[in-house]
């Protein structure tokens, strides 16, 4: 398929081996057990018509997927989760899957000509990411080749 065309692509395969690739939120860092009964999702970046492209596709738990979509989410008292936006979900597509990141296609399957800037999530998903993973560096701060 080339950069220009728009048809999705709908693929349970493509969709069953990124699910066993990716076993944690990309966020906050939580797998399967921490993410609880509502378990982890499969975001499609570009919602028209949900490719299933590699490309199109990310992972987060239920709670990082409700913000994505644009939810206000609390935690203990009164408290909400910062936002995760476009620009975070492109940062950690590039950071967690960086052969698959690409911009072009990603700006044809959402019909625009640009995308935001990719950004690094806010701090309070690096902390949770590192607690979750037990580990004392978030892997989206690596350079990307």
């Amino acid at each position: 398929m080339g950069t220009g065309d728009i048809k999705p692509i709908k693929s349970p395969a493509t969709l069953d081996a990124f699910a066993r690739e990716f076993t944690f939120c990309w966020c906050c860092g939580a797998d399967a057990r921490q993410a609880g009964w509502r378990g982890l999702h499969i975001h499609h970046i570009a919602k028209f018509g949900r490719s299933d492209e590699r490309c199109n596709l990310s992972r987060f738990c239920a709670t990082c997927h409700d913000i994505i979509e644009g939810h206000r989410v609390t935690y203990g008292q009164g408290k909400y989760y910062p936002p995760i936006d476009l620009g975070n979900v492109l940062w950690l597509k590039r950071a967690f899957d960086p052969k698959n990141y690409k911009r072009p296609r990603l700006m044809v399957l959402r019909h625009r000509s640009c995308l935001p800037a990719a950004k690094r999530p806010d701090g309070f998903y690096v902390a949770s990411f590192m607690l979750n993973r037990d580990i004392k560096g978030w892997p989206g701060d690596k350079p990307v080749v």
